[in-house]
């Protein structure tokens, strides 16, 4: 889920309401707050599994792919006891044009 500092509140009292109607769902969170403040978004509620830190969108297609929390750089995560644990920082992105798309695009010739 995409949150901010304002919308924070809101969001995590979402997270809480999806994780009630299903405790097996993973949430995480990108967005400003959760950059800055991955350990306090984290504490905010358990009902957060994860946050994504710095540039979001190869960590993203990590989770997607099904890949250990604990292997994914530039993610931030709650473990089975219930212990915050930031793993190493992503690289920056130096190439926009490396970056996934969510769905194919076909261009018109």
């Amino acid at each position: 889920m995409h949150t901010s500092t304002p919308s924070f509140p809101t969001d995590a009292r979402f997270a809480e309401l999806l994780k009630e109607d299903n405790p097996q769902i993973r949430i995480g969170l990108i967005g400003a707050k959760p950059m800055v403040d991955p350990e306090g978004s984290l504490k905010a509620t358990a009902a957060i599994d994860f946050v994504c830190r710095e540039e979001f969108d190869f960590t993203c297609q990590d989770v997607a792919a099904g890949l250990p929390l604990a292997d994914i750089r530039g993610l931030s995560y709650r473990d089975t006891t219930g212990r915050v644990l930031h793993n190493l920082p992503r690289a920056t992105i130096e190439n926009m044009d490396e970056l996934p798309f969510v769905a194919p695009s076909t261009s018109a010739t």
